[in-house]
């Protein structure tokens, strides 16, 4: 059955009732991106006359409410599964209002804000609880009788109605448990742990809007940045972190990994082990050890490339060194703890193989003969 689409009517009927309502038309009916921009840093709610103009400039989209700029303030606890519901009824209590979400496992509960403030977070990483507290500047809520363009599945009240908007309990910011992060960010660092953090959650939640990395990004920075960033840097951040993502190169939580230029792979096609052991060296070494063993026999021993023989670990660290992948850079003989020494040479683009930060533990360079790690060269501090 085809779901009527919101009117002017409901939208004005909405801000009857003192709620702040704007039209979301991207992010299949779950964004207000393209239609305001810097509502974060509203005071009040707009004018009914605004109000009016804008849905009727977007006939028939979604309706978003931002329920800093309610009267009464509001708390949406949004909850986007069966263990979320129940936790959030036992930790922040009972509520008569409550709007069933088109994904049928998510529903949306209402609280009156406090007097103090109450900062936007998620309970996905430290509790493990789909649970996020949207509150706040910069917080957004679609509602009935609002409709998801991509299923034709419709905002419902799963509990009351708004009538209940006048007996919503208050939010007991008490009982919120910390932030997922668990960490305060301070001037100087904040930027990059909301890049960051944006791509992991893109990543982990399969982010495929922009708008939403945007809303995501305003909820990171009120949780975790003290002081919070300026608006205009956190949108610059969002749209910085959703192009990285977009193109493909988030790589956060996966490992290390190599981007390897078209000049070097031609120059190995045809020796497919010495690309192997190079692009194992790589993952090994690259930006962690300038030099490093290349034993034969130890490699073979520790199986670093599964079921390979010493004669073709050898064969092929000799076609790198021969075609400049590999050089020597001190040669050994003086005893067991004395072995040949190598570095990874730049080629083609004349950077060398890039390697992602390292998210995870990989094999210890004694894996690949090198009877122990070369000294540390002495870092200068910072002035």
């Amino acid at each position: 059955m085809t779901r009527a689409c919101p009117t002017v009517d409901d939208a004005l009927h909405l801000y009857d009732l003192g709620l702040a309502v704007i039209p979301a038309v991207a992010d299949d009916g779950k964004s207000v991106e393209g239609v305001v921009a810097n509502f974060g840093k509203w005071r009040s709610r707009p004018s009914r006359r605004v109000t009016e103009k804008l849905f009727r400039q977007h006939p028939g989209v979604n309706i978003a409410i931002l329920p800093y700029l309610c009267r009464p303030r509001l708390v949406v606890v949004d909850c986007d599964a069966a263990a979320a519901l129940t936790a959030a009824e036992r930790e922040y209590g009972p509520t008569p209002l409550m709007i069933r979400t088109p994904r049928r496992a998510g529903w949306h509960r209402y609280y009156r804000a406090p007097d103090g403030p109450v900062r936007q977070q998620s309970l996905r990483r430290s509790r493990g609880l789909a649970i996020e507290i949207k509150a706040g500047p910069g917080a957004v809520v679609i509602v009935p009788p609002s409709v998801r363009p991509s299923t034709g599945r419709p905002y419902t009240f799963a509990r009351g109605d708004w009538a209940a908007l006048a007996s919503l309990p208050v939010f007991r910011p008490a009982a919120a448990s910390p932030s997922a992060s668990g960490v305060e960010v301070g001037e100087g660092a904040r930027n990059r742990h909301l890049f960051r953090e944006l791509l992991r959650y893109a990543k982990e939640r399969r982010c495929d809007a922009p708008g939403v990395l945007v809303a995501v990004a305003h909820l990171i920075n009120e949780r975790d940045c003290v002081p919070p960033l300026p608006w205009p840097e956190v949108e610059k951040v969002a749209k910085s972190a959703w192009k990285y993502h977009a193109s493909g190169n988030n790589w956060v939580g996966s490992g290390r990994h190599l981007t390897v230029a078209e000049a070097e792979a031609e120059a190995l096609f045809d020796e497919s082990d010495a690309l192997a052991l190079w692009m194992r060296l790589c993952l090994s070494h690259q930006g962690r050890n300038e030099t490093f063993a290349v034993s034969a026999k130890a490699m073979a021993d520790a199986d670093v490339i599964p079921g390979w023989s010493v004669q073709k670990y050898r064969k092929a660290r000799d076609v790198l060194l021969d075609r400049g992948f590999l050089a020597m850079v001190h040669a050994g003989g003086r005893g067991r703890r004395d072995p040949d020494l190598f570095a990874l040479c730049a080629r083609a683009s004349g950077k060398g193989a890039k390697s992602a930060p390292n998210t995870n533990k990989t094999p210890s360079p004694s894996l690949l003969g090198a009877a122990s790690p070369p000294a540390a060269r002495p870092r200068r501090k910072a002035a």
